[in-house]
């Protein structure tokens, strides 16, 4: 699977305005700070496409230090939040993915 065939995937799966709002909602952030933070949660549904793609059925959880390390000033009770709902989110996506990339 290429990467736009990945993009593909993750968008059909991803809603970054219901993500923008549960997001701001979490962390009260400025917009280009939200935007980083969406930017984070969709690269960890591309990357749940391609582990799917591969095969694996392994639980795709994100690394507390993307949140912590991404140019967001956040306390860690923040981090621990938006690593909470964005690993969530990607479960919630998980139960729809065969039937976004079968069609």
């Amino acid at each position: 699977m290429n990467e736009e065939q990945v993009e593909d995937i993750a968008e059909a799966l991803y809603h970054p305005e219901h993500i923008a709002d549960d997001l701001f909602e979490i962390a009260q952030v400025d917009e280009n700070e939200l935007d980083t933070l969406i930017e984070v949660a969709y690269e960890q549904v591309k990357q749940l496409v391609r582990e799917r793609a591969s095969g694996s059925e392994a639980q795709v959880l994100i690394d507390p230090d993307k949140v912590a390390n991404c140019g967001v000033e956040l306390t860690s009770a923040l981090v621990n939040e938006i690593v909470e709902y964005i690993n969530t989110m990607v479960a919630n996506c998980d139960y729809d993915i065969d039937d976004v990339m079968e069609s």
